[in-house]
């Protein structure tokens, strides 16, 4: 690899992810917020310019970096033989590839930055290696209609590939997507439609999706999407919630005794804002953080696990700070969580194609 980026790359490999702070890696997500979170510095005429909804840049150190991390990931999610406990790769924004045992599985898979219309030029080679390092694929959401975006056409491309799925279908892999969406994708043969409070079994595993409202809706019905509880042959429980507002998940029954919990960081709630007059935070719980610390300690109140792994940070197609959060953000939680007494909790903050071995 040699770009402008090449040093946050050398610096992850140096520090991997742990699940507890550890200064020198904090530092580099400093470094990396730096850079991701200025706006003036990835917008046109930026040093680290990516692009927009109708242009492309091919000189692009952010891709440039995205690309290397991927080809890491790749390389290693088909080499990786796991005994026991499950691995992690984070890819891009909430996309995660989970290799267990007996399956590989990934959820909200994307390749890289896209927009409605067009995204990152983003070599062949990663779209069709993401493919086919998975035996399974579970989207949460896709087509919205909610009334504040424009009608029809306002996709979400951050959690859902089209040219990933397609390549799973030819593969005859299965896809499970929220029921709503059969005729936006050719023929579902092999594309299950998931539905609230309905399980599957397939490939080993262990699937029941429940519906629920997306971050900053308030009903399930604008964004059709489903969150995943997958148990696998070896009885480890993933729970996978995408953009779930989860301060409202009185749709979600079963929320204990989970081993792996995928949870956004940041954004979730107009009712957990710190500028908001009804802030529900301190009226909630015995701990009042504000803001997105405050949404995200009520979902941990609300989800038991071992392990949680924050999502949904860095999203490149959202303006910092609006849908792009912020790593050093999510450190704070991190943080706070030990200040309110939660030191047994392992939370894992990663970058794109890093990796961890849970042993759960």
């Amino acid at each position: 690899m040699a770009c402008k980026l090449e040093y946050i790359a050398e610096g992850l490999k140096e520090h991997p992810p742990l699940p507890y702070f550890f200064k020198e890696r904090f530092e580099i997500f400093k470094e990396i917020d730096r850079i991701f979170m200025d706006g003036s510095l990835t917008s046109r005429g930026g040093d680290f310019d990516i692009g927009g909804a109708n242009r492309q840049v091919k000189a692009n150190p952010i891709l440039d970096l995205y690309v290397h991390q991927m080809r890491k990931a790749l390389s290693e999610i088909e080499s990786c033989k796991v005994e026991e406990g499950v691995v992690v790769w984070q890819l891009y924004n909430m996309g995660y590839i989970v290799k267990t045992p007996g399956v590989t599985m990934g959820f909200d898979v994307v390749g890289g930055l896209r927009w409605t219309d067009r995204g990152w030029d983003v070599p062949a080679e990663i779209i069709s290696g993401l493919s086919s390092s998975m035996d399974v694929l579970f989207v949460t959401h896709y087509i919205d209609n909610y009334y504040a975006h424009p009608s029809s056409t306002w996709r979400h491309v951050d959690h859902c590939d089209k040219e990933i799925i397609d390549l799973m279908q030819k593969e005859g892999k299965p896809v499970f997507i929220p029921t709503g969406h059969e005729a936006y994708f050719e023929d579902g043969k092999n594309m299950i439609y998931a539905q609230h409070h309905r399980s599957v079994d397939i490939l080993g595993l262990h699937v029941t999706s429940y519906g629920g409202p997306h971050v900053y809706q308030d009903n399930p019905f604008d964004t059709p999407l489903m969150v995943y509880e997958v148990i696998t042959k070896e009885g480890k429980k993933l729970f996978f919630t995408g953009d779930f507002d989860y301060t409202l998940c009185t749709t979600v029954p079963y929320r204990d005794n989970i081993d792996v919990l995928f949870m956004r960081c940041g954004g979730v709630s107009p009712l957990y804002d710190e500028d908001h007059p009804y802030d529900l935070g301190e009226l909630s719980k015995a701990f009042y953080f504000g803001g997105d610390s405050d949404a995200f300690y009520f979902g941990l109140e609300e989800f038991e696990s071992k392990f949680v792994v924050a999502g949904h940070l860095a999203e490149m197609s959202h303006p910092p700070g609006g849908g792009r959060e912020s790593y050093t953000a999510s450190f704070d939680v991190f943080n706070k969580l030990k200040l309110a007494g939660e030191d047994d909790l392992k939370y894992l903050i990663m970058f794109w194609g890093e990796k961890y071995h849970c042993l759960v």
